[in-house]
């Protein structure tokens, strides 16, 4: 996309936005963020713990590869 394109999309954009957004968070949301952010937290460090090998594996590969 060329740098023009998105020189006037970015300003459509900033003119089409509306002054003032008035939203209602309730209670619950925050606890729900918390919820989500730690998930995904517990899920990587999940996926980590599962491919800790084949991770140590491919960056043992590439450091002896090509010193042979």
């Amino acid at each position: 996309m060329k740098l023009t394109h998105v020189a006037i999309l970015a300003v459509l954009f900033a003119a089409l936005m509306p002054n003032a957004v008035h939203a209602y968070l309730d209670p619950g949301t925050g606890s729900q963020l918390f919820q989500v952010i730690l998930a995904v937290f517990v899920g990587g460090v999940f996926s980590l713990k599962v491919f800790w090998h084949r991770i140590v594996d491919y960056f043992r590969s590439l450091g002896s590869g090509s010193d042979e």
